[in-house]
């Protein structure tokens, strides 16, 4: 997620006069959305926007589950808001989580602070 995460720290680090943007959705197939089939306004290209969608593609992978097109699409918070039990996953992932999926966006943390916050992570660790 780590590398996920740098990549798009550079996307929201290019500053011209083209102004890159991307709506961010995931990995695979499934999520990429690059000409959208509804009026988005610019909220939906946004650095928030991308934050929350890269919280729920973390969710999605840890617990190995799918959170809905509509719930990705509305910035439903409540998506991510339950922790299941399994498999278990450390408190500073699900809190990372928990923050690029704040129901209010100016809440959620830059790229760049979770780019720093990943890589000060000890991840030695054998779960």
């Amino acid at each position: 997620m780590l590398e996920v995460a740098k990549s798009i720290q550079y996307f929201h680090s290019m500053d011209s006069e083209f102004h890159a943007r991307f709506r961010f959705l995931g990995l695979t197939a499934r999520y990429v959305t690059l000409t959208p089939h509804f009026d988005i306004g610019p909220y939906y290209l946004s650095y928030e926007a991308n934050v929350f969608l890269f919280g729920c593609l973390f969710y999605e992978i840890c617990f190995d589950v799918k959170i809905g097109h509509d719930d990705r699409v509305d910035y439903n918070s409540d998506a991510v808001a339950k922790r299941p039990s399994r498999p278990e996953i450390r408190d500073d992932e699900w809190q990372l989580i928990q923050r690029c999926c704040a129901r209010e966006p100016k809440s959620r943390p830059t790229m760049d602070d979770i780019v720093r916050e990943m890589e000060a992570w000890d991840i030695t660790y054998i779960a």
